[in-house]
């Protein structure tokens, strides 16, 4: 199943790509390839899990470039396609994200991929802002791009792993992904 909504994130609409369906992946990935107006690719990534179930397996995969997220459901994904894991592990991305060598671990661990370019998006702003620019996302984006948002726990502590997930989880979900994206964006333009 694929579904693909328009939402207004930051400012900017963004076309978000929500799916479980290997093909669709497939079609996806050369959309975020060419969504960057650097040389080099830049990719927000997050992931979510059921976090009630410590030991449960990442549910989705969050990639954004440009005003392109691509939403992965991998817990209902119809087979894995080898190009995504070739994705995660092409050298000219650099994915960027807060917290992303955890999750760059986290999927290790559950699905074998490797993440080759990750960029920790805190100790890069704290170097070219000062300790002041903050540890989390809601912070970095106010001190890095002055945007505003909301991660409300509600949605958070959300069932991650839902067939048909709710337009607020699709929304917080491509959030993550594109706000990463801005801030890597702007902290590796620099």
């Amino acid at each position: 199943m694929t579904s693909t909504v328009r939402a207004h994130i930051a400012g900017s609409h963004v076309t978000v790509t929500v799916t479980c369906v290997a093909s669709t992946v497939l079609a996806q990935l050369p959309a975020l390839r060419s969504a960057s107006g650097y040389s080099k690719l830049v990719v927000g990534l997050d992931i979510e899990w059921l976090s009630s179930d410590r030991n449960g397996k990442v549910a989705l995969l969050q990639l954004c470039s440009g005003t392109q997220c691509l939403i992965v459901q991998l817990h209902h994904l119809d087979y894995v396609p080898v190009s995504l894991a070739g994705f995660l592990a092409d050298p000219t991305v650099d994915f960027v994200g807060v917290g992303i060598t955890s999750d760059a671990q986290k999927l290790r661990e559950d699905y074998g991929w490797g993440v080759h370019n990750v960029v920790e998006l805190a100790p890069l702003a704290a170097k070219k802002y000062g300790p002041n620019a903050g540890q989390s996302l809601v912070d970095l984006s106010r001190s890095v791009v002055e945007i505003s948002i909301d991660k409300p726990a509600s949605v958070t502590c959300s069932d991650w792993t839902a067939k048909h997930l709710s337009h607020d989880q699709i929304v917080y979900a491509a959030t993550d992904a594109y706000v990463s994206y801005l801030i890597g964006e702007k902290l590796l333009a620099n």
